[in-house]
């Protein structure tokens, strides 16, 4: 790691004996007595080998590059490493191809940088696939080859264009998400400051029923003395008549208040019915823009991948008429063809599950019940919903984890 650090920032003396140092431990490494063990140490002593390549290679150390090379091609035909694992990229075949191309063997370099994509392309490696894309169009670039050159460009911005939408909208996807943990705490807050509430007035009530039943207990209490006080019987029933009044007129004024509560409560739920029903038609509308946008994702690739081949035709129809005609070229013109081809069908059908989907879900009769893959339909409904919210907004983007 701190080989390749000091080698990106140009500190080819300090990259190199980081590496030396990294393969002597290696070396080390290989006396444990365990096969796991020794079989690690010697991927990571290839690892570094190759490493070690690019910065000869940076320096313009060609001739020591070219000893230490045939040794990582060794130890990757005898481990079989390859071309991604979990010390990362091992990289043998972009370092042969600019070596080839220092030392001015152009074919053996163009042979190189096609195997290095090639292997990148089948393993869907894509910033390699990215990188091996521009190595290749910069290397027919210098030969004066603008046809093929003018292709790997196409391919490499098409791929770099790719990654840019995928990452903007990882980013805009994470910003909504915040937004909506946001809102989710207000209205949890909102709850339960109404839960505050009503307890209160629950309170106030209990508050005001103790006050009642203790005016009633007092009542009782002069009422029984009033009726043993003969001569203050007058008076009492006097007393005892307001007081009733009292009580009546409070009764009253508690279900007043009961009828308020559940006129309230009928209003909040037609409030609660028609906010859902809004929120229906609001995530319908999603939907269909997620729809809209996820079937032009493939038209789009249909439409690139139609362009790229008529020029690798027009291409081919050239190589053809040449009285000299290059074999291998015209193979290689006709496996990008076929690739894309494929590539026109995957996402014509892509396009056209898209739409049997929409149409089956519309139906009112069940459809056929089959298996089906629970992590690849997530992954859809939600890159639908994706859509759908970068429909409404370009500058949307989110991660999902």
């Amino acid at each position: 790691m701190l080989g390749e650090t000091y080698l990106r920032e140009g500190n080819f003396a300090a990259a190199l004996r980081a590496v030396d140092e990294s393969l002597t431990a290696s070396v080390v490494a290989t006396g444990d007595t365990s096969r796991s063990q020794v079989v690690a140490a010697l991927n990571d002593y290839a690892f570094g080998l190759v490493l070690k390549s690019a910065v000869l290679l940076a320096q313009g150390r060609v001739a020591e590059a070219g000893q230490v090379l045939p040794q990582a091609q060794h130890l990757r035909d005898s481990l079989r490493i390859p071309l991604n694992s979990t010390l990362g990229y091992f990289e043998l075949d972009a370092a042969w191809a600019r070596y080839y191309a220092l030392r001015g063997q152009t074919q053996r370099a163009e042979q190189a940088w096609l195997h290095a994509y090639r292997q990148a392309r089948e393993l869907s490696t894509t910033p390699l696939r990215l990188a091996y894309l521009r190595e290749l169009a910069g290397f027919y670039q210098a030969r004066g080859q603008s046809a093929p050159a003018a292709r790997y460009s196409l391919a490499a911005a098409a791929l770099a264009d790719t990654l840019e939408r995928a990452q903007g909208a990882w980013h805009v996807a994470q910003y909504e998400v915040e937004q909506a943990d946001r809102a989710q705490q207000a209205r949890i807050a909102t709850l339960r400051l109404a839960q505050v509430q009503d307890a209160a007035r629950a309170r106030r009530q209990r508050l005001v029923l103790g006050a009642v039943l203790a005016v009633l207990a007092l009542i009782g209490g002069l009422v029984f003395v009033l009726w043993r006080g003969n001569r203050q019987q007058q008076r009492a029933n006097a007393l005892l008549n307001q007081l009733n009044a009292a009580v009546n007129t409070q009764k009253g004024a508690l279900e007043i208040q009961r009828d308020q509560l559940n006129a309230s409560l009928t209003e909040l739920r037609t409030t609660q019915a028609q906010l859902i029903q809004k929120e229906k038609m609001a995530s319908l509308g999603e939907l269909t823009a997620g729809i809209a946008h996820e079937i032009q994702n493939p038209l789009n690739f249909v439409n690139n991948f139609s362009e790229v081949s008529s020029e690798l035709l027009a291409e081919l129809a050239d190589e053809q008429a040449r009285p000299e005609r290059d074999a291998e070229l015209e193979a290689e013109l006709v496996d990008d063809l076929r690739q894309n081809m494929g590539k026109i069908t995957q996402h014509g059908q892509r396009a056209a599950s898209i739409v049997k989907g929409m149409l089956e879900h519309s139906q009112t009769r069940a459809g056929e019940r089959l298996p089906t893959d629970v992590n690849r339909l997530c992954d859809e409904s939600l890159r639908l919903a994706y859509q759908g919210l970068r429909a409404k907004d370009k500058s949307f983007s989110a991660s999902l984890t």
